[in-house]
């Protein structure tokens, strides 16, 4: 698996004065309320389950690796390694094609 990087950019979700709701009367004569304050930021404050699976997934993985006697410090220097290979070639791979086109 390549290491796909975590997001760093979360922010808090601010708004100014009250929140608002909307009431919505619902057709069981029950009543619900829609969130309509206008926040800045919302779309970075949230933390999902993919972002905390994949953090999750990343850490059992050392973790294992700890457990079972592995030299971290030589296996990371391998796996950045091929990182770097892999990296390395799809960037002559993408510029081969556009020095092609």
């Amino acid at each position: 698996m390549a290491w796909e990087m975590l997001p760093t950019n979360y922010q808090d979700a601010v708004w100014s004065g009250l929140r608002k709701y909307t009431q919505i009367n619902n057709g069981d004569n029950t009543v619900s309320f829609q969130d309509v304050t206008v926040y800045t930021h919302k779309e970075n404050s949230f933390f999902g389950a993919r972002d905390a699976n994949r953090m999750n997934e990343a850490l059992n993985t050392i973790m294992s690796m700890v457990n079972n006697g592995t030299d971290l410090y030589e296996d990371f220097q391998k796996y950045f390694a091929t990182q770097k290979t892999q990296f390395e070639k799809k960037a002559n791979d993408t510029q081969e094609v556009h020095y092609n086109d």
